[in-house]
């Protein structure tokens, strides 16, 4: 007998790769099988499907599947291959991401800074009318002019005006004028 693997008799190279269906409790016997099981061997006593190949078939055998699930999990090289791939999408999506949200800050405040700037220059404008308008405002022949035709005001003449002199004082003067007084 041949060495065994996985638990069964390793086959040699020509033998066929099916078990014969064998017929379980209450099963119809002789009835061809229909729907998923169409064309597949059970083998009793374990759980897997193995699909029948025509005899003389030559390649590789077909995966063998498991009966609970559908299939067999991947090999562990191609979960780690899966979720590198994974990865690297989830990091080019964020970096996508984080790039069209920059370029939409930078074009957002674009706009801020422009509008900035035109009030800036508005206000500006509206500076230089203001300043103007107190300059003109303050001129001595506007207030000449107003002084005597609104308000009746008039020239003072030479007599009216008296002029007041005081010498500058030192220190001991202001303390003598502030003791006199």
């Amino acid at each position: 007998m041949p060495a065994k693997r996985n638990g069964g008799p390793l086959l040699h190279p020509g033998a066929p790769l099916h078990h014969p269906a064998a017929p379980r409790r209450g099963a119809r016997t002789g009835a061809p099988r229909r729907g998923a099981r169409a064309g597949r061997s059970f083998i009793p006593g374990r759980r897997c499907i193995i699909p029948e190949r025509p005899a003389g078939a030559r390649g590789p055998a077909p995966p063998v599947r498991d009966a609970r699930i559908g299939t067999r999990p991947p090999p562990p090289r191609r979960r780690a291959a899966v979720a590198c791939m994974l990865v690297a999408l989830v990091l080019c999506t964020a970096a996508a991401t984080s790039h069209v949200w920059t370029r939409l800050k930078a074009i957002e405040l674009g706009y801020r800074l422009s509008k900035a700037s035109k009030q800036h220059a508005k206000l500006l404008e509206i500076n230089r009318r203001l300043r103007i308008e107190v300059a003109l405002l303050k001129s001595p022949d506007r207030i000449a002019r107003i002084a005597s035709e609104e308000l009746g005001m008039q020239q003072p003449r030479p007599g009216q005006v008296r002029r007041l002199w005081l010498p500058r004082a030192s220190d001991h003067d202001a303390q003598h004028l502030a003791r006199a007084r």
